[in-house]
């Protein structure tokens, strides 16, 4: 018994977080989305969206259930995207399963990112992203060049 608990210990101490699990571009990117999604509000954690997106990336559930069965290994409830960390894990495992080739050089593919970001899987084929592509690009050109 006191060897499992030291295990159990060791892995939950030495289980590296969302930030550590990817890129300084992939960290941007995911700033950037933060600053879109909820920048203004005065309480990001407990925002809500129109469509019932939550958090400080304003997730969809069905966002959500796409992140969670691509990596199976994320452990969590819908309500879990209020925080950062496990929101990051999510878009994180979306990218890997909808764009994992552009995923890997996100400053390289911000349209094609940005777009299946807010318009999901067939985003980069839809007029609606349009704005939305224009806004992340101002946005990540005023975070490089700070």
């Amino acid at each position: 018994m006191k060897h499992t608990y030291i295990f159990l210990l060791l892995m939950f101490s030495c289980s590296p977080s969302a930030d550590n699990l990817l890129t300084s571009d992939q960290q941007l990117f995911i700033s950037v989305i933060q600053e879109i999604e909820t920048g203004g509000h005065p309480d990001p954690v407990n925002a809500n969206g129109l469509h019932f997106e939550r958090g400080p990336l304003q997730i969809t559930e069905a966002f959500f259930i796409d992140g969670m069965e691509h990596t199976p290994t994320i452990v969590g409830k819908f309500d879990d995207v209020r925080d950062i960390e496990f929101a990051t894990r999510i878009v994180d495992s979306y990218f890997q399963r909808y764009a994992p080739k552009q995923w890997i050089d996100p400053l390289n593919n911000v349209d094609y990112l940005a777009s299946i970001y807010n318009g999901g899987p067939t985003g980069p084929s839809k007029n609606a992203v349009k704005p939305y592509v224009k806004r992340f690009n101002k946005l990540l050109k005023l975070r490089r060049n700070k």
